[in-house]
Parts: structure tokens; C-alpha cells; sequence
């Protein structure tokens, strides 16, 4: 088996486990809650794993100083 069949097959393997595992212990839980008490924990997740996510990555460094503001817009402005 070669690494691109591997990897699609853990995808897929992941996704069934997640799906079933949400529709069988989760699902159950949380459809007797209200929707904004429901759905608290859910946006706590993603919000954190985020924030996480984010003190991890690199700060990106300027390549070119800006000497006035005519000099940052068109440094702003991409390859045109």
C-alpha cells in the first residue's frame, strides 16, 4: 500500500468514528438542552483550539521597511 491509500483510509476510518461516536453518545445528550446551551461547549471548543493554535504559529517578519504611508500601500498592495 503506498502513503496516498494509507492516508485516505485513516481520513475515512477517522470520519466514520467521529460520525458514530457524535450520533450515538452526543446526539442523545444534547437534544434534550436548549439551543444556546447546546451548542456553549461546542463553540468553547473551537474558540480554544484556535486561541491554541494560534500562540503556536510563527509572527510574520516585514521583508521591506515603510518609510511613509504611500510606501506601506503599495508594499500592501501585492505582486500587481
Amino acid at each position: 500500500m503506498n502513503n496516498f491509500i494509507i492516508i485516505n483510509l485513516q481520513a475515512l476510518t477517522g470520519t466514520v468514528a467521529i460520525i458514530l461516536g457524535f450520533k450515538y453518545w452526543i446526539q442523545p445528550r444534547i437534544s434534550k438542552l436548549p439551543i444556546h446551551e447546546a451548542l456553549l461547549p461546542f463553540v468553547y471548543l473551537n474558540t480554544f483550539r484556535y486561541l491554541g493554535l494560534s500562540f503556536m504559529a510563527k509572527a510574520p517578519k516585514p521583508t521591506v521597511s515603510p518609510r511613509n504611508g504611500f510606501t506601506s500601500m503599495w508594499v500592501g498592495a501585492g505582486n500587481l
